[in-house]
């Protein structure tokens, strides 16, 4: 970067500033912006003029309102409370040093991204949002770090490859920061696992025979779609009635709610006894994107979160542990990162709950388990493995993560 301090000394690197500006813009708020943006052609004219650097400017950007609006929203979609001035400060560091980090890694190669995956120093199992984002801001080595560690061993929810992690990267804003958290959740699951490893799973088709239950996709979920025409002021779709779930190949993008919306219509009609109507709510038709969880039962105080595994990705078939740090993960976010949510404004009946109304978690997992062109299970024994191993850990780590006094009821539904 020191050429671009010194952007008057070299002829034509002003059109380079513009370019690498525009990437930090990108990153930093989410916003694609053209090079003659009214921002960029100003810090070019000062770092041309000397009066601030390429660094200097993009630290000022990580503290403007564009970038507190993007932390706002990671704030919101992790079901926290609006963040402080001073929170708002913090989480901008995090966003500068993630932007140092991220303009070093891209260029690098595996090697270099498994040395920086190797120097992460994971947090605490039963560490908070806050710490996240603390630990982010706090160290230039960690941001760097987390960065290099989600092109190298992609663990976030909805980026299972390198290129998914690479998208979210340059896509920057609220996505790439709360993917970096994610990835930092993940990795505290796993270094917890390595510390206190678990017995082995010893016999799995019993477990196959006693826990999960089977549901039919063509049958009982597309039943329990086809009972609904209107979710949350929109038109429910067609082809959850037609299709049900459609498993993703690439395990991103539309991919997860395909897969996961259908499956929470067939959940709501299960917790209230097989009508969509009863003492549990289906939280998705008060609000699209409530953070967490998708049932609630204020009388009870059962928060449910639904999440369904795609077996047949290749990731996961390579690293089936990875569908076990996963589970654990999104459990850590039932117990830790939540604090509250809402009913969307003028909704008839408004829905609200907070992290000290809920008295007990349900976590309903949707295991894929139909057969591949050849006519054999997508589902592995080793990855049948790992979820059995993630269903006998779950209410140990649940205490990790500071929930002892909550129970917790794990059910798993095998979908043919």
């Amino acid at each position: 970067m020191q050429g671009i301090r010194s952007a008057v000394a070299y002829q034509g690197l002003a059109t380079l500033d513009s370019d690498i500006l525009q990437q930090q813009v990108q990153f930093v708020t989410g916003q694609t912006v053209p090079t003659n943006d009214a921002w960029i052609s100003s810090v070019e004219q000062q770092i041309g003029a000397r009066q601030t650097t390429f660094w200097g400017a993009v630290q000022t950007l990580t503290q403007s309102d564009a970038a507190k609006t993007q932390i706002q929203n990671v704030y919101a979609d992790w079901g926290q409370l609006p963040p402080s001035d001073a929170e708002l400060q913090t989480a901008g560091a995090a966003l500068y040093n993630l932007s140092r980090g991220w303009q070093v890694v891209q260029g690098q190669n595996s090697t270099d991204w498994a040395s920086e995956t190797g120097a992460y120093q994971a947090l605490p199992a039963n560490a908070s949002f806050g710490d996240y984002i603390t630990n982010l801001a706090s160290s230039s080595d960690q941001a760097r770090n987390i960065v290099a560690s989600m092109l190298y061993q992609p663990l976030m929810e909805n980026a299972w490859t390198t290129q998914d992690a690479r998208n979210v990267l340059i896509q920057g804003g609220a996505q790439m920061l709360s993917a970096t958290v994610d990835q930092g959740v993940v990795n505290s699951v796993v270094m917890d696992d390595q510390n206190n490893p678990q017995q082995p799973c010893k016999d799995i088709d019993q477990f196959k025979r006693d826990v999960p239950k089977t549901v039919t996709n063509k049958g009982q979920i597309t039943a329990a779609n086809a009972q609904w025409q209107i979710v949350n002021q929109r038109d429910w779709p067609d082809a959850y009635k037609t299709d049900g779930i459609v498993w993703n190949a690439s395990g991103g993008g539309v991919g997860p709610t395909l897969q996961g919306t259908p499956y929470e219509a067939y959940v709501q009609q299960k917790l209230n006894g097989g009508s969509p109507d009863g003492s549990y709510v289906w939280l998705q038709d008060h609000k699209s994107n409530w953070k967490v969880f998708d049932h609630w039962n204020e009388k009870s105080g059962n928060a449910v979160s639904d999440k369904t595994i795609n077996t047949g990705l290749d990731t996961l078939r390579d690293k089936p542990v990875n569908i076990k740090y996963r589970i654990w993960a999104d459990l850590k976010k039932m117990a830790m990162t939540y604090d509250n949510d809402a009913s969307r404004e003028g909704t008839n009946q408004v829905v609200r709950f907070q992290q000290a109304d809920i008295k007990s978690y349900t976590f309903e997992l949707g295991v894929r388990d139909d057969k591949d062109a050849d006519d054999k299970p997508v589902t592995t024994d080793a990855q049948w493995e790992q979820i059995c191993l993630a269903y006998h850990g779950a209410a140990a780590k649940m205490v990790s993560y500071g929930a002892a006094n909550k129970p917790l009821t794990f059910e798993i539904d095998a979908i043919t």
